[in-house]
């Protein structure tokens, strides 16, 4: 097994939930003061479970299925990002706990680390700027890169020149990224997706902090 280890950012690293809710409640009122309508706006509960989808699906879940044209979405798109990208400037972003010390594990034992998101390049920016270390990672890659999670993953494993290691985060995408591109998978079951997207994960984490244990006992010393 290659010391190579792959990471999704929000709902795996990058705790934003806050921060999400803002910008889109803000984004929204913003799209619908322009057009002189009541406001509709979707609750914590509800933005909290789109974060970490495809950005085309986060920005199109956050309105009411009937006004999902292309156009709206686009625009929703536009608004709801520059606000995420003002707070994160602001400093509003944060990381899970515990996520700093993970990384220097994984430094120390020799992993070099691979960064995956669903998300556009100026949310991704705006992360590496304020909220993590750019330093941590060799490589990174958003939808501004590749169009997939699938491709991103790709993309990144063959920066670090590696064809084997682990990926890690909390959706349904995350896993299937990790198993088209012959990674061992785990599941990080305290961020945003149902634990039901993570069944089919090699293995599952409460917490980062969790997975210097994962990597030692079960992965490069154990079978899966």
């Amino acid at each position: 097994m290659e010391k190579i280890i792959i990471f999704d950012m929000d709902g795996t690293l990058v705790d934003n939930t806050g921060l999400a809710v803002a910008a889109a409640c803000d984004g929204l009122r913003d799209y619908y003061r322009a057009r002189n309508l009541e406001p509709s706006i979707p609750t914590r509960e509800q933005v909290r479970s789109l974060v970490g989808l495809p950005a085309p699906e986060y920005f199109a879940g956050l309105l009411p299925e009937e006004s999902r044209t292309a156009d709206n979405c686009r625009e929703i798109l536009e608004r709801v990002q520059a606000r995420e990208e003002a707070r994160l400037a602001a400093g509003e972003g944060r990381m899970f706990p515990g996520v700093p010390e993970a990384m220097a594990w994984l430094k120390e034992a020799g992993y070099s680390i691979g960064l995956a998101s669903n998300c556009m390049a100026g949310y991704m920016e705006g992360n590496l700027e304020h909220v993590l270390d750019r330093d941590w990672f060799g490589s990174t890659a958003c939808l501004a890169h590749r169009p997939t999670k699938i491709e991103n993953v790709a993309l990144v494993l063959s920066e670090l020149g590696a064809v084997s290691g682990v990926m890690v985060g909390d959706r349904l995408g995350d896993v299937e990224a990790g198993r088209s591109n012959n990674l061992v998978t785990v599941g990080a079951a305290y961020g945003y997706g149902d634990r039901s997207e993570l069944l089919d994960a090699d293995h599952r984490i409460e917490e980062i902090g969790g997975l210097p244990g994962v990597l030692q006992n079960r992965i490069i010393i154990g079978a899966p």
